[in-house]
C-alpha cells in the first residue's frame, strides 16, 4: 500500500476513481489538488494503479492546517461533524518535546514571534498522516505500507514517525531518506535508518 503526504484526505474519492480507471490523469490533476511537482511522484501512483494497489491520501486538508496556524487548534471544534474524519486529534506536547525544538530551530529567529499555532498546524499534518497509515495497516495487517513524505516529517524518527509509534508502539517502522552525495555522510547517519545517496 502506498501512502502519500502529497494527497489530502478529502481527495481520496478522486484518487480512488483514478486508480480504478474511471477518470483520467488530467482530471486527477485538476480535482486531486496535486502538487506542482506531481510528475516526480506520478510514476509511483501509476505503478500502484497498474498493480491494483491502494494509495492512501494521508494528509490533512491544507485549509484545516492553515486554519489552525491562523486561529489556533480550538478552531477545529467549529467544523461540522461530517468534516471531523478529515483530520486526527492531536495531543499537545510538553515544552521540551524534541520535534518542537527541531521545529523552532528550523524557524530560526521567527520562532519566538509566531506562537504555538504554526507548530500545531505542523503537528496536525503529522498526526493525521500517522493515523492514516495506521488505519490502512489495521485494514490489512499483512500489507507493507510505503509512506512518502517530506524529510522534515520523518527526520530522526520525529514528526509522523514519532506519532505513529505513539499510537502503536510495537509497530515496525523503518525510515529511508535520500540526499545528493556531498561527501558528508557522517552528519546524515542519525537522520534515517537507511540513507540513499544520489549523484
Amino acid at each position: 500500500t502506498l501512502s502519500m503526504e502529497m494527497f489530502e484526505r478529502d481527495v481520496q474519492l478522486v484518487l480512488d476513481e483514478y486508480l480504478a480507471g474511471l477518470i483520467t490523469e488530467k482530471k486527477l490533476r485538476q480535482e486531486g489538488k496535486v502538487w506542482n511537482n506531481y510528475s516526480d511522484y506520478a510514476p509511483l501512483v501509476n505503478l500502484a494503479k497498474e498493480n491494483k494497489q491502494q494509495v492512501i491520501a494521508a494528509n490533512v486538508p491544507g485549509r484545516y492546517a492553515n486554519m489552525v496556524s491562523r486561529k489556533g487548534l480550538t478552531s477545529l471544534n467549529q467544523l461540522q461533524r461530517k468534516a471531523q474524519h478529515l483530520f486526527a486529534k492531536i495531543k499537545i506536547p510538553e515544552a521540551g518535546y524534541p520535534y518542537l525544538l527541531k521545529f523552532n530551530e528550523a524557524m530560526g529567529a521567527h520562532a519566538h514571534n509566531i506562537g504555538p499555532s504554526v507548530f500545531h498546524a505542523q503537528l496536525l499534518r503529522d498526526v493525521t498522516m500517522a493515523e492514516s497509515i495506521l488505519k490502512a495497516w489495521r485494514k490489512d495487517k499483512k500489507t507493507k505500507i510505503l509512506h512518502l513524505t517530506g524529510r522534515f516529517h520523518s527526520e530522526e524518527r520525529l514528526g509522523t514517525v514519532a506519532e505513529l509509534k505513539r499510537m502503536k508502539p510495537k509497530l515496525n517502522v523503518t525510515t529511508i531518506s535520500c540526499f545528493a552525495n556531498d561527501g558528508d555522510l557522517e552528519n546524515k547517519k542519525a537522520i534515517a535508518d537507511f540513507i540513499i545517496l544520489t549523484k
